[in-house]
């Protein structure tokens, strides 16, 4: 097979003296077609090896007749790549990794083998390396503002109650929009027009097609519903969001944005006139929920910092990052960045103005705990 790079590679942990589900004989299946590399370990030293040389898009446990070292396997996986997808097959149903794998997120498991076509679908879509998925309760400008930064093209499927409309993007661009509404010149000022809308992505090519439904060069009909949206955005009233539902890989995560809101306030009134800036955001791409003199950038810098950092310690063989960091910077100023699995909370503060007690014994602790109430993971039955 010819070598692929690391985001079109699977490392499969399985005992061929006692096979399980056979993860790796199904994954084969489709390895040619669609062009992705299947690489096989047993034992804990060799998946630990490999982990530290080569890169890999995702890891699969899949537990024989007997499970040997696989809760200490988990845990490895578990701590010292967190960002790693991983996926475990369970078809014997040994005790206890159930609940072990509860205590990790991004990791997928199956025990019932009548739902090995779906288990095998999660693995070929993370494999695909397609940003698919659906966001719910988010405005639409703001939405196109994340789409641009992650340069996406596909299709984007907005729905608001019964009405629905597509927008075509380009590599982050907007290059068409077509609606229920038979004129397709107006789609995109109708759906920009929506407040709270339901979206779903479909990434590839963007066909010819598009000719009917492409956006008019008028500046009247390409600019200004988005701006108007914008607008409405940054003014507050009812455009603000409440909960956001982010279902990525099989799984929804549920942000409850108020309560992002209601610690920022706390930090606030702590920090006082200490405060520079603060974001609450988004482990996997370092997209802002919430914020007061907001940083968008360095939300997703930090976010990228964090993931470096963990995976540092780990190739380093030192002890998994714990619950924070503190980065000491010029000018009399410090960064906090506090880490809760799937969000983070930033802090710029003036250094002379803050207590290193007050950070570790107050804010650290009461942020955490708010963090962890904030959002909550749901998997599919």
């Amino acid at each position: 097979m010819t070598q692929t790079s690391g985001n079109r590679r699977v490392l499969v942990c399985e005992n061929r003296d006692k096979p399980g589900m056979g993860i790796a004989a199904e994954l084969q299946k489709s390895a040619m077609d669609q062009h992705f590399e299947i690489v096989t370990a047993t034992g804990r030293e060799a998946v630990r090896g490999l982990l530290q040389t080569r890169f890999f898009a995702c890891v699969v446990i899949d537990i024989g007749r007997e499970g040997g070292d696989t809760q200490a396997l988990v845990r490895y996986i578990g701590e010292g790549f967190p960002s790693l997808p991983l996926f475990v097959g369970n078809g014997f149903q040994i005790p206890g990794i159930a609940v072990k794998v509860q205590e990790y997120e991004r990791i997928h498991y199956c025990e019932d083998p009548q739902d090995m076509d779906r288990f095998i679908a999660l693995i070929l879509e993370e494999l695909s390396g397609k940003k698919k998925g659906t966001i719910e309760g988010i405005l639409l400008a703001n939405f196109l503002e994340w789409l641009g930064a992650e340069k996406l093209s596909g299709q984007v499927i907005v729905s608001h109650g019964r009405e629905k409309g597509v927008l075509y993007m380009d590599q982050g661009r907007l290059i068409g929009a077509s609606s229920s509404d038979p004129r397709d010149y107006t789609a995109l000022a109708e759906i920009s027009s929506w407040e709270k809308v339901n979206v779903e992505i479909k990434e590839g090519p963007v066909h010819g097609h598009l000719a009917a439904a492409s956006v008019p060069p008028a500046p009247a009909a390409t600019e200004n519903p988005l701006r108007q949206s914008r607008s409405q955005v940054r003014g507050g009233g009812g455009s603000n969001i409440e909960t956001l539902r982010l279902t990525r890989y099989g799984r929804t995560i549920v942000l409850h944005i108020e309560k992002f809101q209601r610690l920022i306030a706390a930090i606030r009134d702590v920090l006082a006139d200490a405060l520079l800036r603060t974001d609450v955001f988004l482990s996997t791409d370092g997209h802002s929920l919430a914020g007061w003199n907001s940083h968008p950038a360095a939300c997703s810098a930090f976010a990228g910092i964090t993931r470096s950092l963990v995976d540092s310690l780990a190739v380093s063989h030192f002890p998994p990052m714990g619950n924070y960091y503190l980065l000491d910077l010029a000018d009399d100023k410090q960064v906090m960045v506090i880490v809760s699995g799937e969000v983070q909370l930033g802090i710029l503060m003036i250094r002379s103005r803050v207590p290193q007690g007050l950070l570790t014994q107050v804010v650290l602790p009461k942020t955490l705990a708010a963090l962890q109430e904030s959002y909550m993971i749901e998997y599919p039955d």
